[in-house]
């Protein structure tokens, strides 16, 4: 019966990641930031940060922290962070799954190499950890786990978006060229757009939008982005921790 409901949940969740990357996906193809694959890969990278954020923060508002009270704190550590892990097994099964289609798909479909396969699934792997510390800082603050995930788009929209400033900040400054890099290590989808070699400032709309394609840059590598998204989640699991150590006090 467990193994039954539990299979459930798993493939209920399953469809939503699918439906949710669908939606985003429309909207970056309306916005016509790329080609299909490109698009896929961007919209996979959101959703499951989303979903992670998500259910770190829906896991947090079902632990009764009291129980915690007979643990050493080494322990409630351990234990939390089993429980998030278990919760974000959908989000690693649903890129997984993905991966194995992009592997095994004939490469006039998906012309991606091995290794740009295995950077990507990497990279995933890394943001849905970074969403769940981020949805856990939500959650710490809100203490629900809806606006927690809110909190968490918001967090990687100031990211994703900052490029956006620069267009107010060339009004100041003659040259952007030193203060490119800045917003592109900032911006997680960037990772992404290096293992792909797929210049997305140079679509359409942001080509129109942004005043980066003016200018002569060079994507950071995605080791680099994925580096400082890891030190984001490291801050906020610091940061969460006392919160969680004083309710269970």
């Amino acid at each position: 019966m467990f193994l039954h409901v539990t299979v459930i949940k798993l493939t209920w969740t399953l469809m939503l990641q699918v439906f949710a990357t669908a939606v985003v996906y429309k909207f970056l193809s309306f916005a016509k930031l790329g080609q299909p694959i490109e698009l896929i890969l961007l919209s996979t990278v959101i959703t499951i940060f989303l979903f992670s954020s998500y259910l770190s923060g829906k896991t947090l508002t079902r632990i009764d922290f009291r129980e915690f009270s007979f643990f050493r704190p080494s322990t409630q550590r351990f234990v939390l962070a089993k429980h998030v892990f278990c919760s974000l097994i959908p989000c690693f099964v649903f890129v997984t799954i993905f991966a194995i289609i992009l592997l095994i798909a004939p490469r006039g479909v998906v012309s991606l190499s091995f290794m740009a396969v295995i950077k990507i699934h990497l990279i995933v792997l890394i943001y849905i950890l970074v969403g769940a510390s981020i949805g856990m800082l939500g959650w710490r603050i809100f203490g629900h786990e809806t606006l927690a995930t809110l909190f968490s788009l918001i967090v990687w929209g100031l990211l994703i978006g900052s490029f956006f400033s620069l267009v107010p900040i060339e009004r100041y400054v003659e040259n952007l060229t030193s203060y490119i890099p800045l917003f592109l290590h900032a911006n997680p989808l960037i990772a992404v757009c290096h293992v792909l070699e797929y210049d997305i400032f140079r679509t359409p709309m942001l080509y129109e939008l942004t005043p980066i394609s003016s200018y002569l840059f060079t994507y950071p590598k995605w080791y680099l982005i994925c580096g400082w998204q890891v030190l984001i989640g490291i801050f906020c699991l610091v940061t969460v921790y006392p919160r969680l150590n004083y309710r269970v006090t």
